[in-house]
């Protein structure tokens, strides 16, 4: 191994490892090197190549797990507006306007979804801070990322909500009560 102080000598000192490395083998000056240097400039870049590769795959899963999660929380908000059709028909019945209906759905889907955000940031949270105690190292808390988390819960709430809460606010009060 090899160390220079400078980076401005790093090509120099290659090149006397390379001459001392062809001297000690007996090469002739028209063999090619049946050895190998690498550099701690060369590692650097080989690991900051795998990170950059590590993030791309991180932004894909989690586009990937954003969009299921919009489906699931859309299917079940869909599945409380089948299930509580007959209660839609009733506040109908009674006066109740579609836009206090859809409010209602709505507000519960960003509700829910703000929940699950909140659980996950904890969650995320509590595994980071556990898994930097089990290697001994530090642990910062990251607010910036937490703040993503919760806009985002809040985008996939107010998209995984406005359909159901649409055809909620839509539904025939005499068809709504006549279901069972």
């Amino acid at each position: 191994s090899v160390k220079v102080d400078k980076q401005e000598m790093l090509e120099a000192a290659q090149e006397d490892a390379i001459l001392t490395f062809r001297n000690v083998r007996g090469l002739n000056p028209v063999e090619d090197n049946n050895f190998g240097i690498e550099r701690s400039d060369d590692l650097l870049n080989r690991a900051a190549d795998n990170t950059a590769v590590l993030y791309i795959a991180a932004w894909i899963i989690s586009i990937i797990t954003i969009f299921g999660s919009t489906i699931a929380l859309m299917n079940i908000m869909l599945v409380s507006v089948t299930e509580r059709t007959r209660e839609i028909g009733v506040r109908k019945a009674l006066g109740a306007k579609a836009k206090t209906i859809a409010f209602q759905f709505f507000m519960e889907t960003i509700i829910i979804g703000q929940l699950g955000g909140i659980i996950g940031i904890a969650l995320g949270i509590l595994i980071g801070w556990g898994v930097a105690k089990g290697f001994d190292l530090e642990f910062s808390t990251p607010w910036v990322a937490m703040i993503w988390a919760t806009s985002i819960a809040f985008i996939v709430a107010v998209i995984s909500g406005l359909y159901p809460a649409t055809k909620a606010a839509k539904l025939d009060p005499i068809e709504s009560l006549r279901y069972e």
